[in-house]
């Protein structure tokens, strides 16, 4: 009587493995861009809610400001949110995310609402941003 093979050999385990470290070695970087864009994303929208307090300051003839403390003159909101460190800039009419730790593409990356001649609110990067953190820039903003 013939015994029966049961389970797998050697090899074929092998193989299987193999098989899932290529997949793996595709999925982690295609899921860190997934990361980055979200991120960006994420950070653009953020800014774009103080668009309407910025203007409301500027139009009470205030000047708008992130502040820890909300009775600060001009108070729009936080310094710090979830995605970036705020900060108004009243010469050019925009705010400036400086965008967090992570992901590491990002950190430091600059994003700016600026307003146009027409009124116009506009996003851009400022400073360098290399092509791995331009795959990343939200859609509607340009890279200046």
């Amino acid at each position: 009587m013939k015994n029966m093979q049961k389970g797998f050999t050697l090899i074929e385990l092998m193989i299987v493995v193999a098989i899932i470290g290529i997949l793996a070695a595709v999925a982690i970087p295609s899921y860190q861009n997934y990361v980055a864009k979200s991120f960006a994303a994420a950070a653009l929208a953020e800014i774009d809610a103080f668009r309407t307090p910025y203007d409301s300051k500027l139009s009470d003839g205030e000047t708008p400001v992130f502040a820890a403390d909300a009775t600060t003159a001009g108070y729009i909101g936080k310094v710090t949110t979830a995605h970036c460190t705020l900060s108004a800039v009243t010469a050019d009419g925009g705010i400036l995310c400086t965008m967090l730790n992570q992901p590491k593409v990002l950190a430091g990356k600059v994003l700016q609402m600026t307003r146009s001649v027409s009124g116009e609110w506009e996003c851009q990067t400022t400073g360098a941003w290399a092509d791995e953190a331009l795959k990343a820039l939200p859609k509607g903003c340009k890279n200046s």
